[in-house]
């Protein structure tokens, strides 16, 4: 599904480096951008994990300068520390992805680096995929990375709802939320410490979605997230996927 939009869509814009081909893979964590990112690398794409930057094996030198950039800072109340540590990463895998000709950066966090891009005028070289995952997939996901000793927390859940809605028409998909419950009963008790508790949880999180029965309901992309591809994996094969992909980079 194409979204075409300007990045800065109230400016426009042009990039100063339009031969240079960088994607902004958006999606809930264990959504399987990692597959993807691993599919584009075969097609000459350098794949920058958003891990590695905000807190794994590159983290450091990007630590380095936040240190630097706060001890100047007068004393002040300062409540927006992540929100430029953020942004230090988004610079530096983009200057990253754009050193190596072909970038795709793998992000579940995208509003830094459309920040960045905006303010350094990169709208043309960038184009953006949402990868998306029903919420059955992205339960059984969660369960094989816990049992590989990666558990990543309900906290996808609230990733989810942050870019999807209810859709008064078609939509995407459609989820449920009694569905819902029994997935988390079935699959993620651990979470939570009893049932009432999970109960309330799932209520929460589809009330977000805008949902507050158990009957079936579509839901879409919220109408002001920002993307240019959608790429739904629901009922799809590897290779149906692959050839989705292949489609949106001629």
């Amino acid at each position: 599904m194409i979204n075409q939009y300007k990045i800065n869509y109230q400016n426009g814009g042009s990039s100063k480096e339009s031969n240079i081909s960088i994607i902004l893979l958006d999606g809930t964590s264990s959504s399987g951008k990692t597959s993807i990112c691993n599919y584009f690398s075969t097609k000459g794409y350098k794949c920058l994990i958003g891990d590695d930057y905000f807190g794994g094996k590159h983290v450091k030198p990007i630590e380095s300068e936040y240190e630097n950039y706060i001890k100047d800072l007068s004393n002040e109340y300062f409540g927006k520390k992540s929100e430029i540590f953020r942004k230090l990463v988004a610079s530096t895998m983009i200057d990253k992805a754009i050193e190596s000709g072909n970038g795709i950066i793998d992000a579940v966090i995208p509003e830094p680096f459309i920040d960045v891009i905006n303010e350094r005028n990169l709208n043309d070289s960038f184009k953006i995929i949402l990868l998306y995952t029903n919420l059955k997939d992205l339960v059984r996901n969660m369960e094989s990375r816990r049992k590989h000793g990666d558990s990543r927390g309900i906290f996808v859940f609230k990733q989810f709802v942050k870019r999807y809605e209810k859709s008064s028409s078609e939509g995407i998909d459609t989820v449920n939320r009694s569905k819902f419950k029994k997935l988390l009963l079935d699959n993620l008790k651990y979470e939570f410490v009893g049932e009432e508790e999970l109960i309330k949880f799932c209520n929460e999180i589809f009330e977000k979605l805008g949902i507050t029965d158990d009957n079936d309901h579509y839901i879409k992309v919220r109408d002001d997230y920002k993307y240019n591809f959608l790429l739904s994996t629901v009922g799809k094969s590897k290779d149906e996927i692959n050839e989705e992909l292949s489609n949106f980079l001629q």
